[in-house]
């Protein structure tokens, strides 16, 4: 951290809160990091993506988030349960390791408007009741961006 860089009291107050790191890693359900070891033979990802879809020169990470439709998910339900048990601010996952958005990026096309679910998930989530969007509710509201763990330092 930067030196005299000091969280805020909101943070350090909280002792509790949620963060949703969901984007299309999870449609394999075989653990993070997927997008990278899914191409490296003789890595449990790659193995498992060899048996389940085949592979991944044929089929790669892109097809995965095209299967990531997010078709049963219920934001103002999840944020109302994070709420009842106690979370004091919510995390959102605006970008993992695999450099995809999972918002209406302006930068790229690779983002979760244009591929995979079609919605804006990080625009979602903040406008999330339960008690009205995520800043009016008097909960701290955050989107995490991954790009150290892709090589990027801002």
């Amino acid at each position: 951290m930067v030196g005299g860089y000091r969280a805020p009291d909101w943070f350090r107050d909280a002792k509790f809160g949620i963060w949703a790191h969901w984007s299309a890693q999870c449609v394999p359900e075989v653990g993070d990091w997927y997008a990278r070891s899914m191409y490296l033979q003789g890595h449990g990802h790659y193995d498992h993506h060899v048996k389940t879809y085949g592979h991944p020169s044929k089929v790669g990470f892109m097809e995965i988030q095209n299967r990531w439709k997010a078709e049963h998910w219920q934001p103002e339900e999840l944020m109302d349960l994070y709420v009842k048990a106690g979370a004091k601010y919510f995390v959102a996952l605006a970008n993992h390791h695999d450099n995809f958005d999972a918002y209406d990026s302006k930068y790229h096309g690779w983002n979760s408007v244009r591929v995979g679910p079609r919605r804006d998930i990080v625009g979602i989530w903040a406008k999330a009741p339960p008690a009205g969007p995520a800043l009016r509710r008097q909960q701290p509201f955050g989107a995490r961006l991954a790009l150290a763990a892709a090589g990027l330092r801002l």
